[in-house]
């Protein structure tokens, strides 16, 4: 039986006589691999990293503290899993080459009802140089942990290849059948496989085999997918990635991305639709049956910005929730109510209509199983509704502003929806809004809404109507603003700043959802809320609930959710080096396409 060290000599060896073949993870990996995530290349990704000016997001000593407090919450959470397959990741290497992780199910491999089994993982990391001090301390670290009992470890050979097989520790049973010796004193492992820590929520799979091929450490929970991944390596195996016409198609879409991710639908829906006739039922309710893909591609320091996102949605049909924004694309150009102070905007085309056919279908599907009476109160009230619904769109715009001196409320949405038929609408807020409490007025030739002192809900609302257009704010002088502004011709617009004009230019600008972002203008109120994230929860509490102080346990959990607020990344550091972000959507006959950059400061 070869061990590692001696397999790593004898590649060392032949490297002398023979050039290596570098693994390319789409030409092993198994062919129904639903889900691939591939680092094309982490040296050349670093070095991207480093042009673009993102690195400097990394090396921010703020970064470095958050990431440092969150690798030590992780490893305790998972520290005894890692413990268990001894590993220190203080000396793990970094990959020089390319990084892959697929995963799939073994529709041959079925538990005791003859379901298929959670998915399979094969990871792949090219350590070239690193290769034989990461392959060397895998091996003496793994047998550690077996000398000490935290793992079982066998070892096998595999043609010229030896791999290790990493199994958790089975608990003595006793005479009972039970694997514990008191109730009392049985507490739920933590480790529930060797994987657990890799993959929580799984069970970390029941083992894991590792071993390495021309410089390539290769980890499988399958011995059977490690071994056709290998037999792929040498030119032989089942079928690879690279005989998916659905994946070639969706990988094509995504280029020469440093990082890109490849999600396989069609088989995954196809056994769901056979499968569970309640999950099948709702893909094929929601207009989902015919995805195909969805694939994005990442890369740094690209030609536009300092980072490029590619995505794209590939199905044969666009029914159900896939056809909300199937809209021929037109300029990313916001009416004249969005302000110039807007520090994010979303403008999109949404049908309506097709919402409340989608709507009606769920509540026809809810009514057949309702016992209680609700879908049928529910049904009365979209009723109510649907003629208001049905009036509006397709062009929706949200817009965000923050507003000074800085408060906990600082920060205002307003939501404007197009309106086709004015009347109609102003019928349906006036009947529904008689029943929560929402009082009318008449605002500059206008209507505007607000929740009176005996609203039925504590709500902080305003709707207006007018200018073509129905707005939704907590705010009432938001509501205020935009209907002032729609009737001013000469009053300043977000399309015509030069900043928005400057972002957006680096979009194709024929889109059915667009999205901006003016970083500079939120990075002061990121940096207030980040210093005084107790202080503003606090306000926020005392506003909802009433009172001027809070009870003991509302303080106690406003110092929890402030304490929760400080494992989020440092937005206010990452804000500081990168420039605005724009996006855009696209509509197309084979899906969805989606554009996105973050532009130089």
């Amino acid at each position: 039986m070869k061990t590692v060290l001696t397999m790593i000599a004898a590649s060392a060896a032949a490297a002398l006589t023979t050039p290596l073949q570098a693994i390319d993870f789409r030409a092993i990996a198994p062919q129904d691999a639903a889900t691939v995530v591939v680092i094309e290349d982490f040296t050349t990704m670093q070095a991207h990293l480093d042009d673009s000016g993102l690195r400097d997001v990394w090396d921010d000593p703020r970064v470095q503290e958050w990431f440092e407090s969150f690798t030590e919450m992780m490893l305790e959470e998972y520290g005894e899993e890692l413990d268990a397959l001894g590993l220190d990741i203080k000396d793990m290497k970094m990959p020089t080459g390319q990084v892959g992780m697929g995963m799939w199910v073994d529709q041959n491999d079925l538990d005791e009802e003859g379901m298929p089994k959670p998915p399979q993982v094969l990871i792949v990391a090219d350590f070239g140089d690193h290769a034989a001090d990461m392959f060397a301390m895998l091996e003496e670290t793994m047998h550690t942990a077996a000398d000490d009992d935290k793992v079982r470890l066998e070892e096998d050979d595999y043609g010229d290849y030896a791999i290790m097989t990493v199994l958790p520790i089975e608990e003595e049973e006793d005479e009972d059948g039970e694997d514990w010796e008191d109730w009392d004193d049985w507490d739920e492992p933590a480790m529930g496989g060797p994987l657990a820590s890799l993959f929580p929520g799984t069970d970390g799979f029941e083992q894991m085999h590792l071993t390495f091929a021309d410089e390539v450490l290769l980890v499988c929970t399958s011995m059977r997918g490690l071994e056709d991944a290998l037999d792929r390596h040498d030119g032989d195996g089942p079928d690879s990635l690279m005989s998916s016409e659905t994946f070639l198609d969706a990988h094509r879409r995504v280029g020469d991305a440093d990082v890109w991710f490849v999600n396989t639908m069609d088989e995954q829906f196809e056994q769901m639709l056979a499968q569970d006739p309640m999950i099948g039922g709702m893909i094929k309710d929601f207009g989902l049956a015919d995805l195909q893909s969805l694939s994005a591609g990442l890369s740094m320091d690209s030609d536009i910005g300092m980072a490029e996102l590619l995505a794209f949605l590939v199905t044969e049909d666009k029914q159900g929730v896939l056809g909300l924004l199937d809209f021929e694309g037109k300029p990313f150009s916001p009416p004249a109510f969005i302000s110039p102070d807007t520090t994010e905007l979303v403008s999109a085309q949404f049908s309506f209509d097709r919402l409340m056919d989608l709507v009606k279908q769920a509540m026809q599907a809810a009514m057949a199983e309702d016992e209680m009476g609700m879908a049928a109160m529910m049904e009365q009230q979209l009723r109510m509704v649907e003629p208001a619904v049905r009036a509006m769109g397709p062009d929706v715009n949200m817009q965000s502003i923050i507003r000074r001196p800085f408060d906990g409320d600082s920060e205002i949405s307003l939501t404007a929806i197009r309106v086709r038929d004015a009347k109609t609408v102003a019928a349906v807020v006036d009947n529904f809004g008689m029943q929560i409490g929402l009082q009318s007025r008449d605002f500059q030739g206008n209507q505007i809404w607000t929740m009176g002192d005996g609203g039925f809900f504590p709500l902080q609302i305003a709707i207006g109507l007018g200018a073509g257009h129905l707005f939704v704010s907590p705010s009432e002088e938001m509501v205020e603003n935009a209907l002032r502004q729609a009737g001013e011709s000469d009053s300043p617009a977000l399309v015509d700043d030069e900043t928005f004009k400057k972002a957006v230019g680096v979009l194709d600008n024929r889109g059915v959802l667009f999205g901006y972002s003016n970083v500079k203008r939120q990075l002061p109120y990121i940096k207030w809320v980040t210093e005084n994230m107790a202080d503003m929860l606090r306000q926020q509490f005392v506003d909802q609930m009433g009172g001027e102080e809070l009870q003991p346990w509302q303080e106690e959990m406003v110092e929890d959710m402030a304490a929760a607020a400080k494992e989020a990344p440092p937005l206010a550091a990452i804000f500081e080096y990168i420039g605005n972000m724009v996006y855009e959507v696209q509509s197309t006959d084979e899906g969805y396409a989606a554009k996105a950059y973050i532009l130089a400061p």
